[in-house]
């Protein structure tokens, strides 16, 4: 895993290269595979709409923490992505800006699978 920094005016970001190990990444590649089936067009999934109220994306997509409600482990996806609130995450962000300390007040995330 690889942790790069940016700031572009007053905006933060990292960049986050190798996030899955090559195992994780066969399981995810394959969840991404199979779950196509239960993809949702724009106007279900919430998209984001221009001034003129005209949707910015036109691909389909599935929140997979409503579909994996009961189970969230049986999804890879959902268990490998934890790794983005690990304590080592955190720490070299929040150094980089105060900013994301926040992350560690967050007490609700949601997965998108955009397709």
């Amino acid at each position: 895993m690889y942790i790069t920094f940016h700031r572009v005016k007053n905006l933060s970001y990292i960049s986050i290269q190798d996030f899955f190990n090559p195992q994780e990444l066969e399981e995810v590649k394959q969840e991404i595979k199979d779950l196509r089936r239960f993809s949702l067009p724009e106007e279900k999934t919430g998209g984001a709409k221009d001034a003129k109220n005209i949707p910015k994306k036109d691909g389909k997509g599935v929140f997979l923490d409503y579909l994996y409600e009961e189970n969230r482990e049986a999804s890879s996806i959902l268990k490998f992505n934890r790794k983005i609130f690990s304590e080592e995450i955190e720490e070299i962000a929040e150094k980089f800006d105060v900013f994301f300390g926040a992350i560690k007040e967050s007490n609700m995330d949601s997965t998108l699978l955009n397709y």
